[in-house]
This record gives C-alpha cells, sequence and structure tokens, in this order.
C-alpha cells in the first residue's frame, strides 16, 4: 500500500491515481476539453466502484481463480450491472467509463465464447483464457482510473493491481 493512503488503510487515494494518469481529454472540433467533476454523477460513479471493488475476478491472482466458467459468469454479471448504472449516468464522463467497462465486459465474454462456454469449458488452453481475462482486467482498471480521478473517488486497495502502472516522473 501506499504511504500516502495511511489515512484509509485498503484504500488508494486519489492523489496516488494521479500519478498512473497523465491527462484526461475529449477533442471537441479538433481541440481539447478537459473537465474534472460531474457532480451530478458521483453516487453513480461510487455505486460502479464500489460493485467493481467487490468482483474478484478483476484482481485475484489467475492460480487462485476458482474456474474459469466462475470468471465468465462473473464479467457477464459486471457487464449487466454496469449496463444498468448507465441508464442512471446523466453526464458523458460517466457514460463513457461505464460503456468502456461492459464493452470490455462484452469483447471478453465473444472472446471466450460465453454463450457455449458452459459446454465447451475447454475451448481454450488455459493460457489464452487467462490472456483475454488479463485484456479485460486492464480495460476496466483504466477505466477505474478515470473515475477515482474525475470524481474524486478512493479506491480498495485490491484493484490498485488493474490500475495503469505509474507514470514515470
Amino acid at each position: 500500500m501506499n504511504s500516502t493512503s495511511a489515512d484509509k488503510p485498503g484504500r488508494l487515494r486519489k492523489k496516488d491515481v494521479e500519478k498512473r494518469l497523465t491527462g484526461f481529454n475529449i477533442p471537441v472540433f479538433g481541440g481539447g476539453l478537459t473537465f474534472k467533476e460531474v457532480e451530478t454523477d458521483r453516487p453513480t460513479a461510487k455505486q460502479a466502484l464500489a460493485y467493481l471493488e467487490d468482483r474478484r475476478v478483476l484482481y485475484l491472482p489467475f492460480s487462485q481463480e476458482p474456474d474459469q466458467v466462475n470468471c465468465v459468469r462473473s464479467v457477464s454479471e459486471i457487464r449487466n450491472r454496469m449496463a444498468d448504472l448507465l441508464a442512471d449516468a446523466k453526464n458523458d464522463p460517466l457514460r463513457h467509463c461505464l460503456r468502456s467497462v461492459t464493452a470490455a465486459a462484452r469483447q471478453f465474454l465473444t472472446d471466450v465464447g460465453a454463450s457455449r462456454y458452459d459446454a465447451y469449458m475447454s475451448r481454450y488452453p488455459d493460457f489464452q483464457f487467462w490472456q483475454f481475462l488479463g485484456a479485460f482486467r486492464a480495460r476496466v482498471g483504466q477505466e477505474v482510473a478515470i473515475l477515482v480521478y474525475i470524481f474524486d473517488l478512493d479506491v480498495w486497495e485490491e484493484l490498485e493491481s488493474i490500475l495503469p502502472p505509474l507514470a514515470e516522473e
């Protein structure tokens, strides 16, 4: 755990995440629009983050995952929950993050053939399944970092493992 998060054990503070982000920019008519926090969406962003913090599929070491079928089910549940929260999002920054997480989940489920996964559990060698899961975790980690930064939220230490690496200073 980072020494700067000592006041809240088990949490990574926003200032720690800021070191991981090099910027956030949405192109608008050739220029850029940089934004910080959209307060009206903060409660929904907190709900999304709280839900993701409770999903072990995002941070549990691969060797500790119970089985691939549970991973597929968990990713499917993440996709459904983020889609539900999308209906509550009022502004683009949160909508973009939630859409990105649902897109990452959809890609993972497509990659592993989730519609038939129970019947074809050994469709891919283990290493390929874990590569798909690693790619999913990386994409979700980017969105978690953006949520933490934009909405000034703290994130549980377990999710720190999927955040983008620290930028070199």
